[in-house]
C-alpha cells in the first residue's frame, strides 16, 4: 500500500469548532488589549514607590506588549510604562498628604532619581516590549490558523 492509498482511506475530519464562540471572541480580544495597555500603566505606578522596579518592569512591559499582540506595542508599552511612573510620581504623594506633601517632596529633590530611571529604564523597556510583541505576533499568528482550521 502506497502513501496516496493511506491518504485516500483516511476519512476528511470535521472542521474543528473553536472553543470560543466568534462574538465572545471579540469581546475577549478587547478585553486582552485593554489589559495590555493597564498592565504597564498601573505597575509604572506602583514602580515609583517601590524598590524592586526591574522585576516588575520587566514583567509589566513584556506581559503587556504579548497581550496586546501587535508590533504597535512596541511604541504603546513603553509609554503607557512611563506615564505609569509620572503618575506614581506625582498623583500618589498627593493622596496621601495632598497639596504640601508633594511640595515637600518635589523640593526636597525626590525628581532627581527619574533621570536616572528614565536613562536607563527607557531603552530596556522599549526592548522589552520588542521582545514581547514579537512573542504576541507569532502567539496572534498561531490563534488565527488554529481559529482558520
Amino acid at each position: 500500500m502506497n502513501i496516496q492509498e493511506q491518504h485516500e482511506q483516511v476519512r476528511p475530519s470535521e472542521k474543528k469548532h473553536w472553543v470560543i464562540p466568534e462574538g465572545d471572541w471579540q469581546r475577549t480580544h478587547m478585553l486582552l488589549l485593554i489589559l495590555g495597555i493597564e498592565l504597564p500603566l498601573i505597575s509604572g505606578l506602583w514602580v515609583w514607590n517601590n524598590d524592586p522596579w526591574g522585576t516588575v518592569m520587566f514583567l509589566s512591559v513584556a506581559l503587556g506588549a504579548i497581550l496586546l499582540r501587535s508590533w504597535w506595542a512596541v511604541l504603546i508599552v513603553p509609554i503607557f510604562f512611563a506615564i505609569g511612573i509620572a503618575l506614581g510620581m506625582l498623583f500618589l504623594p498627593y493622596l496621601q498628604g495632598g497639596w504640601p506633601l508633594l511640595q515637600a517632596q518635589l523640593d526636597s529633590g525626590m525628581v532627581e532619581g527619574m533621570d536616572f530611571l528614565l536613562f536607563l529604564g527607557t531603552p530596556a523597556a522599549i526592548i522589552l516590549a520588542a521582545v514581547g510583541a514579537a512573542i504576541g505576533v507569532v502567539f496572534d499568528k498561531g490563534l488565527k490558523r488554529l481559529r482558520e482550521n
